[in-house]
């Protein structure tokens, strides 16, 4: 959800909901991802994000989320939710989804050979 919410990615009527800016007009992240913890018990819905969003969230989590995410923070764990949380940590994660976002913003080749539509 930080990384949703740091690349602009959560709806922003959602956002004014739980507006808590800093001094610079951004949004305190930690307080409104509490927020989202307490209040919806840490589950993404897709009408949480924009429409970007909601299709990044949906085809990641769906085809690589899990093993990226044992590669990229994993370690010698027994196992990936057992992973002590760091910024160290957070930024490998977070430049892995940064490069998985950016191949899935780039325009999808078709499979098929003939035209048509």
């Amino acid at each position: 959800m930080r990384w949703l919410l740091e690349r602009g990615l959560f709806a922003p009527e959602l956002l004014a909901l739980g507006r808590a800016p800093l001094a610079d007009g951004r949004v305190d992240g930690a307080q409104l991802l509490d927020r989202f913890e307490r209040e919806l018990d840490g589950c993404l819905l897709s009408d949480m994000l924009t429409e970007q969003g909601d299709r990044f969230a949906r085809d990641y989590y769906e085809r690589r989320w899990l093993a990226d995410y044992v590669d990229a923070v994993g370690g010698n764990d027994p196992s990936p939710y057992a992973v002590a949380w760091n910024e160290s940590n957070w930024q490998r994660l977070a430049e892995l989804l940064d490069r998985r976002y950016a191949e899935f913003q780039k325009p999808k080749r078709r499979w098929w050979p003939f035209g048509g539509g």
